[in-house]
C-alpha cells in the first residue's frame, strides 16, 4: 500500500526498503520522494544542484566535474544531509547514472527513477561498435503502480569514463531507444514477500561470447534481514540479437535446494548449487578458451568459489568444473573458496594497469573493497579499502565498468538511501595498499537538503 505525502522538495532519493524487504514496500517513501517537483522551472538552489555538488548552480542537472565530485545523501529523521568527498581524496564520486538526479534524467527518458546495482558488461554489435551495457535489478518509476521492474538494461557508446557518463538508449518494447519506457526482460512472478515463491529476478553478471550475450540472474524466494535473502534457483539467459530478446538456457538452472522452493519444470537440484547463485563472468587473458564464474550464495555472507566451462559447452551447468583449491574438479560440492567470507556481490575484471585480476565487494564491517590477484584461482591480496562504512555507511554494492587500463579505477555503486546509482573513481596507485582503516576521504560535511512532509493519509 502506498502511503499518500503532500509535495516536498526531495529528489533522488530512496528507502532501503527496495533491498531489505518485498518491493511492494518500497513505494512509501521510494516513488514518492522519487516523483515529486520534476517539473520545476529553474528555482533559485535546486535541490539536485546542491546534492551534484554545485553549491547551488542554475545549472541544475549539470555534470560534476573532476574538482567538483558528487556525495552520496544520507537519509535522517530531519531529512537529508550530504556529504561531499574533496579533489584531494583518491576516491570520488563524478556523477549519479539514474533517477532525477542524473545529467540523462533516467526517470523522464525510460522510467528509471529508483534503481539498484547496476553491473556492466561490454559488447559490440554487427557494424562495430562498442557498448557498455548497464544492467539493473529493481527499478521504479513514477507511474502510477509504481512501474516496477525487476530488471532493466541502459546502453552507452561513451567508453571515456573519465569525464563522466552518458546513457544513451535503453532496452524499451521497441529494442534500444533513446527515449520510451525501459522494459523487463526477464520474467518474474512479483509475488509477496510472505508469499515465498518468487518476489523478483535480479540479474548478477553478463558476458559476450562469440556474438552471443549471456546473462546470469537469480529467482529471489523472500528477502529477510538485511544483507540476508532466499533464492530458488540461478540460470543463465541468452540473447542472440544484441541483447533485444532473451531466453532462459534451461540446462544452465541451478537450483538452490532440492525441497521448498519454486522451480522452473525440469529442473534438478546438485549438491554444491548453494554456492551458485550469484555471479561474476570474467576471461583469463592468458586462455581464451574458457569462460570462468566466481560464484557466490545468496546473501552476503558466503565465500566466493571458482568455475569455468568451455566456450564451445557453455553455458551448460553439466559443463562446468571448479577449483579445490589444487585442481579443477566436476563436483561443484568439492571448490574452494577463492575468496574467504563475507563476500557480497562480487564483480572481477582484468586491470592492464595493475597487470593483474581486480576483485571489488563490500567486505561487512568495513565497507567497499578492493583485492587483487595474478591469477584467477588466487591467491589474492589482502583487501585495500576504497570506501570506509564509516564514511558512507549504507553503500551496499559496487561493480567495476569495463576496460579497465589506466590508473583509474571506474565502478558504480548504491546506497540504501539513495537507491540510485553513481558512478565512482579510485586512484589505484593510492588505494592499492591494502589497508582497512582509511580510506583517505576528506569529508565536508553537512549540508541539510531538505526536510521530510508530514503524513496525509490514505492509501493509493
Amino acid at each position: 500500500m502506498i502511503r499518500r505525502m503532500k509535495r516536498c522538495r526531495l529528489l533522488g532519493l530512496v528507502s532501503a526498503l527496495a533491498v531489505l524487504s518485498a518491493p511492494t514496500a518500497v513505494t512509501a517513501s521510494a516513488q514518492i520522494q522519487q516523483c515529486q517537483g520534476l517539473d520545476w522551472q529553474k528555482p533559485p538552489a535546486h535541490p539536485q544542484a546542491i546534492q551534484l555538488g554545485s553549491s547551488g548552480s542554475s545549472k541544475t542537472y549539470a555534470r560534476s566535474s573532476a574538482t567538483e565530485p558528487i556525495a552520496p545523501a544520507t537519509v535522517t529523521q530531519k531529512g537529508i544531509v550530504k556529504y561531499k568527498s574533496t579533489p584531494e581524496s583518491p576516491t570520488q564520486f563524478l556523477q549519479l547514472l539514474t533517477g532525477p538526479g542524473s545529467p540523462d534524467r533516467t526517470d523522464k527518458k525510460w522510467g528509471v527513477t529508483a534503481t539498484d546495482l547496476g553491473f556492466a558488461y561490454e559488447s559490440e554489435d554487427a557494424s562495430g561498435i562498442r557498448s557498455t551495457n548497464l544492467v539493473f535489478g529493481d527499478t521504479f518509476s513514477c507511474s502510477g503502480n509504481g512501474g516496477w521492474r525487476s530488471n532493466v538494461i541502459l546502453r552507452t557508446d561513451d567508453l571515456n569514463y573519465g569525464d563522466g557518463l552518458n546513457v544513451r538508449t535503453a532496452l524499451t518494447g521497441n529494442g534500444y531507444t533513446p527515449s520510451g519506457t525501459a522494459r523487463q526482460f526477464i520474467e518474474a512472478r512479483h509475488a509477496p514477500n510472505e508469499s515465498r515463491t518468487e518476489v523478483t529476478a535480479i540479474p548478477t553478471t553478463a558476458i559476450v561470447v562469440d556474438g552471443v550475450h549471456y546473462m546470469d540472474y537469480m529467482s529471489v524466494r523472500h528477502w529477510g534481514e538485511p544483507g540476508e535473502w532466499s533464492t530458488n534457483y540461478a540460470a543463465t539467459m541468452r540473447s542472440t540479437d544484441d541483447g533485444v530478446t532473451w531466453e532462459r538456457v534451461e540446462e544452465s538452472i541451478r537450483p538452490n535446494s532440492s525441497t521448498g522452493i519454486t522451480l522452473p519444470e525440469g529442473a534438478e537440484y546438485r549438491p554444491g548449487n548453494e554456492n551458485l547463485q550469484m555471479s561474476a563472468y570474467v576471461e583469463d587473458v592468458k586462455d581464451s578458451r574458457y569462460v570462468y564464474r566466481f560464484s557466490t550464495r545468496n546473501g552476503r555472507s558466503g565465500p566466493a568459489v571458482l568455475g569455468r566451462a568451455l566456450k564451445t559447452d557453455f553455458p551448460r551447468e553439466s559443463a562446468f568444473e571448479f577449483w579445490n583449491g589444487h585442481a579443477w574438479v566436476n563436483d561443484a560440492s568439492q571448490a574452494e573458496p577463492v575468496i574467504n567470507a563475507p563476500v557480497s556481490e562480487l564483480s572481477v575484471a582484468y586491470s592492464s594497469y595493475l597487470n593483474e585480476y581486480v576483485a571489488l565487494y563490500r567486505l561487512r564491517g568495513q565497507g567497499l573493497v578492493l583485492r587483487t590477484s595474478e591469477t584467477l584461482t588466487g591467491p589474492w591480496s589482502e583487501p585495500s579499502l576504497l570506501i570506509s562504512q564509516e564514511t558512507v555507511p549504507d553503500l551496499y554494492g559496487g561493480f567495476l565498468l569495463p576496460n579497465q587500463d589506466d590508473q583509474h579505477l571506474y565502478y558504480v555503486a548504491t546506497a540504501y538511501s539513495g537507491y540510485n546509482v553513481m558512478l565512482m573513481r579510485s586512484d589505484l596507485d593510492r588505494v592499492v595498499e591494502h589497508n582497512l582503516t582509511d580510506d583517505g576521504i576528506v569529508i565536508e560535511e553537512i549540508v541539510k537538503v531538505a526536510e521530510f512532509p508530514s503524513d496525509e493519509g490514505g492509501t493509493n
